[in-house]
């Protein structure tokens, strides 16, 4: 939400940021995310999941690090399906379960308002593309590092900005 990164970050780069404090933040690179999973790891006291390089990220423990991180993509698709075998994130009709650009008024939304998955996650479709560890083509080096680039980043799950073609879970 902006409302807990700006209090752990101290800023609030969200263009929507009028939306209110229980609305998502958007504007973060995927870098910036990975900065905000670290200040949340510390936060907690857990293990920072990133090493940060001039030209590289490295994933320390790779995807067994106890702090917190990016989801894979295969994860989050995992996640959003819920332990069901819906098209969206706990539905079969889009409107149910996000915001997209049919329905989303041009804007992001507070989160929560839709209805949930079968594990009990809101927003895993529209509102917002929401960024996974993995990228398009990408052959993983052994030792985990990975490029700084948004470029060819993977995000899943749609936007209040795109069409509801672009929201169903297998879509990337």
């Amino acid at each position: 939400t902006q409302e807990l990164y700006l209090k752990i970050s101290t800023k609030n780069p969200s263009r929507f940021a009028a939306c209110g404090r229980h609305c998502p933040v958007e504007m973060v690179s995927w870098v910036e995310a990975l900065h905000f999973a670290n200040a949340l790891s510390r936060r907690d006291q857990l293990t920072e999941c990133y090493q940060f390089s001039d030209e590289m990220v490295l994933l320390k423990g790779g995807i067994a690090c106890s702090g917190w991180r990016l989801p894979t993509e295969e994860e989050w698709g995992w996640l959003a399906r819920g332990g069901e075998q819906h098209i969206y994130a706990g539905s079969e009709k889009a409107d149910e379960v996000g915001w997209f650009w049919e329905n989303g008024s041009v804007q992001t939304h507070v989160g929560g308002k839709k209805k949930p998955n079968g594990f009990g996650l809101y927003d895993m479709h529209g509102n917002l593309w929401e960024w996974t560890s993995d990228w398009h083509g990408c052959n993983y080096p052994e030792d985990n590092e990975w490029c700084e680039s948004d470029e060819r980043r993977v995000s899943r799950g749609g936007s209040w900005s795109s069409r509801i073609d672009n929201h169903k879970a297998s879509n990337r």
